[in-house]
């Protein structure tokens, strides 16, 4: 794997990069010294036209002035510039909302909101039965410029999930299901048919419970409670 493309994806994990002392960075980012120009005093031949007064510019008769076309304008105008990130890049691009409290890691198939986030911390406190400072965190994928891929997609949220969850993960919420379709090679008609029990993901060690995303449940009150009637049933809930 080229070198840059391999640190676009360590950063995009959230892994340090560690290079020996004795040996040159190539891709670390160069301290550049910007000079600051030292101020010239003004030419003799500036101060005496300043002191003379404004200068005059004749005036250009409308006739004499060059006319031009709109055709020639449209013509000559520059062309926007290109978004150098591939189409099928942005398009496909993932971008989950980690909330962390105690022992229970939730991660929500979009980004955190203010709303939504006030929603994942109440989850996750009632998954823990005790008030716990609650951590966020997102997690994008793929670095700019790199193509989806599934394969590295799952394992890099895999890594994250881990890292973030830390040896003491015992409960993992999935919200929505772009992460469990990505986590368990699901199709839409998969999510939809979702057991109602907790399962669970080769790689991980917690059982995982599917519910609605943060987005359904803050629009609807049925999913809202469905998702609370999970919760209650399951085993994620502390005795």
């Amino acid at each position: 794997m080229d070198e840059a493309l391999r640190r676009a994806y360590l950063a995009a994990m959230d892994i340090p990069v560690w290079i020996p002392r004795s040996e040159e960075d190539v891709f670390a980012r160069p301290n550049i010294t910007r000079m600051t120009p030292t101020p010239q005093p003004p030419a003799v031949g500036d101060t005496a036209t300043r002191s003379a007064g404004p200068v005059m510019k004749p005036r250009v008769p409308a006739s004499s002035a060059p006319r031009v076309s709109a055709a020639g304008v449209a013509a000559t105008a520059p062309s926007a510039p290109r978004s150098s990130t591939p189409r099928s890049a942005s398009a496909s691009a993932l971008a989950f909302g980690f909330v962390r409290c105690g022992a229970t890691l939730l991660v929500d198939a979009s980004g955190l909101s203010p709303r939504s986030s006030d929603l994942a911390r109440a989850i996750c406190l009632a998954a823990e039965r005790q008030k716990l400072p609650a951590e966020t965190q997102d997690f994008i994928w793929p670095p700019r410029g790199a193509p989806m891929v599934a394969a590295e997609a799952r394992d890099a949220l895999l890594a994250r999930i881990d890292k973030f969850g830390g040896e003491a993960l015992e409960r993992l919420l999935l919200l929505g299901e772009a992460p469990a379709m990505l986590l368990f090679g699901w199709d839409t008609g998969q999510w939809s048919a979702r057991p109602v029990a907790p399962q669970r993901v080769e790689g991980l060690a917690p059982e995982v419970l599917l519910l609605p995303s943060l987005h359904e449940m803050l629009g609807s009150v049925e999913a809202k409670r469905l998702a609370w009637a999970h919760l209650r049933a399951s085993s994620v809930f502390r005795a």
